[in-house]
């Protein structure tokens, strides 16, 4: 690494709690670290397995924006459940904005075992760490 560039600044999921109501709704909550700082999103929506893994993608989506303090927001446009190569493969399309840019950005992650809403979140993840390092608070 050279010592000249700034060293990169990306979230890391930290926690995950997912529970389900007797009505049949998911609840997600979702922290994800910088440095030692946490930021925790929430989100609750229909209790199947694509209704939980929005669900998750919303709490890293809230959890995201928290990190940059509102200055990076972004909206889910689409979430995808594929199984290939015998795993359970989710991509997610986002568009974001901040003050200076809006992007459209495309995550995708290989769901731990069966569990699409880890997936889910990793998937977010690996879209906002694209550009959203820029919008982060410095310290």
């Amino acid at each position: 690494m050279d010592p000249d560039q700034p060293r990169r600044e990306r979230l890391r999921f930290e926690e995950f709690d997912h529970s389900t109501s007797q009505n049949g709704r998911a609840r997600v909550r979702v922290v994800l670290m910088r440095r030692e700082e946490r930021f925790t999103g929430e989100a609750t929506g229909v209790e199947t397995r694509e209704g939980s893994a929005r669900t998750a993608a919303l709490a890293a989506i809230a959890a995201a924006s928290a990190a940059s303090e509102g200055r990076f927001s972004a909206d889910l446009v689409g979430i995808k459940l594929m199984r290939a190569f015998d795993a359970w493969i989710v991509i997610t399309s986002l568009r974001a904005r901040s003050s200076d840019h809006s992007y459209r950005l495309l995550g995708s992650s290989e769901a731990p075992g069966e569990d699409t809403t880890r997936g889910a979140v990793l998937s977010i993840l690996d879209a906002v760490n694209r550009v959203l390092e820029k919008y982060m608070p410095e310290d």
